[in-house]
C-alpha cells in the first residue's frame, strides 16, 4: 500500500520535479471519476456503501448524503 498522507489521502506517483502526488481516497476505494460530495463519500465509506453502484440525484448526477443513506437501506 503506498505511503498516506492524514489517512484520506494515498500516493499515487510522483511529479517531474520528484515530488510525491496524492489522490483523495475513502476506504480502500478510489472515487475520483465518481461526482460526489465529500460528506457522501465519507458516509458511504463508514456504511460499506460502494458509490459505482449509487445513482446520484444532486446536481449533474451528483452523489449526495440523501443517496447514499438510501443505498444503505435507511
Amino acid at each position: 500500500m503506498p505511503p498516506t498522507r492524514d489517512g484520506r489521502y494515498s500516493q499515487v506517483g510522483v511529479n517531474p520535479g520528484g515530488d510525491p502526488v496524492f489522490e483523495r481516497t475513502y476506504g480502500d476505494r478510489y472515487y475520483e471519476d465518481i461526482e460526489t460530495t465529500g460528506a457522501a463519500a465519507e458516509l458511504a465509506a463508514e456504511l460499506g456503501v460502494d458509490l459505482s453502484t449509487v445513482e446520484g440525484t444532486g446536481k449533474d448526477g451528483r452523489v449526495t448524503k440523501s443517496d447514499v443513506e438510501k443505498a444503505a437501506g435507511g
